[in-house]
């Protein structure tokens, strides 16, 4: 569980930092702010993991020491901790046993793993709804709509966003496929208790049955996160039901 929680907390902030951006960067097509926006993207997708989870290290921990080094929970947070493993989820089980010293103990822990793991997929987030946003803002029901006067934060967020969200449900389904991959380097870096970390393990110790184990649960974690995908596709656009 403590990969899913990594994998899953990465995910939600490369959607909710990446797609504001790339929307921004469509609204200002062709100017600095796009081509700063286009940039970063090209960066972020470049940068290997396990270099950027080095540099955080040395940035966050060796540099400034605002984040640990390594690990999921402070030790002397856990041996005086407060809350049972009900989900193995460590943010929901304090959250839920009130135990605030570790909720912060486990955040400080998740902040650079995720900060590593999820550039990537930012980048990919940026990119891909600028270039959906620029092809919707050239549609012309976009244009009708600043004609009638209809406030642009609307024609932005509500009609072309709208248009794009399809295609990006189909950008997280796959994206989280590759940090279900990207995890097995991030977490031997970051020593982080997860699934990613126990594969590697077990290839060094030739633990081919622990190995087709992961295999397994990773491509069953996929197809299932594809499959919920499928049926939030109806959701955003009804024209999709079979019903239809």
């Amino acid at each position: 569980m403590a990969t899913i929680e990594l994998v899953t907390i990465a995910i939600i902030l490369s959607v909710f930092t990446g797609v504001p951006i790339g929307v921004w960067a469509a609204i200002k097509n062709k100017t600095p702010i796009d081509q700063t926006a286009r940039g970063v993207s090209v960066i972020g997708i470049a940068i290997p993991s396990f270099f950027l989870a080095i540099l955080l290290q040395m940035l966050f921990y060796g540099g400034l020491g605002w984040f640990p080094l390594q690990g999921r929970i402070d030790s002397h947070v856990l041996i005086d901790a407060q809350f049972a493993s009900v989900t193995g989820l460590l943010l929901v089980d304090t959250l839920l046993a009130g135990d605030w010293t570790a909720f912060k103990s486990a955040v400080h822990h998740l902040a650079l793993p995720v900060m590593t793991l999820s550039l990537a997929t930012f980048a990919i987030f940026v990119r891909t709804t600028r270039n959906l946003m620029v092809e919707v803002l050239s549609q012309d029901y976009i244009r009708t709509g600043h004609a009638f006067g209809v406030a642009r934060s609307k024609i932005y967020f509500f009609y072309a966003l709208k248009a794009t969200l399809v295609p990006l449900l189909t950008v997280v389904g796959l994206t989280y496929g590759f940090m279900l991959g990207n995890s097995v380097i991030v977490e031997s870096v970051f020593d982080w208790p997860g699934i990613g970390r126990y594969v590697v393990n077990s290839v060094i110790t030739n633990d081919f049955p622990a190995v087709m184990g992961v295999t397994l649960v990773l491509s069953s974690s996929y197809l299932l996160v594809n499959f919920i995908i499928d049926l939030l596709y109806f959701s955003v656009d009804p024209r999709l039901s079979p019903e239809v």
